[in-house]
C-alpha cells in the first residue's frame, strides 16, 4: 500500500514577525501547528505530514509586495533588494524541491521543512 503524504505550504513568516503581515504570519504559524498536531494524532507508517516553507519565490505575491507603500509595509526595501540581488527562487526550482521531498520521504522525518535546507 502506498504511503500517503500531506504537504501544507507554510512560510518563514510562520516563525518570524513581519510588520504589516499580522494575518499572514498568524495563519502560516497556525498551519504549521495544525500540521504538527495532525502528524502526532495520525502517527503511522502509512502517513507523513509536512509543513513546508518554500523560501522566497519569484511570484506575483512578491511583485505585489514590492509595489506596496512603505507606510503599509515597512520592510519594502528589503523585499525590493531580494529581487535586485537575485535572491528569489524560481517557482520551477521550488517545485523540483517539493518533488524531491515527495519522492524521498525517508530523507525528511521532521514535520517542519524548508526547501532552503535541501
Amino acid at each position: 500500500e502506498a504511503r500517503k503524504q500531506v504537504i501544507n505550504i507554510s512560510s518563514g513568516a510562520a516563525k518570524r514577525a513581519v510588520s504589516g503581515w499580522g494575518g499572514y504570519c498568524s495563519t502560516k504559524a497556525a498551519l504549521a501547528m495544525f500540521t504538527m498536531v495532525a502528524a502526532k494524532e495520525n502517527k503511522s507508517d502509512k502517513f507523513h505530514f509536512y509543513s513546508l516553507a518554500p523560501g522566497i519565490v519569484d511570484t506575483e505575491m512578491q511583485a505585489e509586495i514590492r509595489s506596496s507603500n512603505e507606510s503599509d509595509f515597512p520592510d519594502i526595501e528589503k523585499f525590493k533588494g531580494f529581487k535586485e540581488n537575485g535572491d528569489l527562487s524560481s517557482p520551477e526550482d521550488v517545485a523540483a524541491k517539493i518533488d524531491f521531498l515527495i519522492s524521498n520521504p525517508s530523507n525528511f522525518e521532521d514535520v517542519i521543512q524548508d526547501v532552503r535546507n535541501f
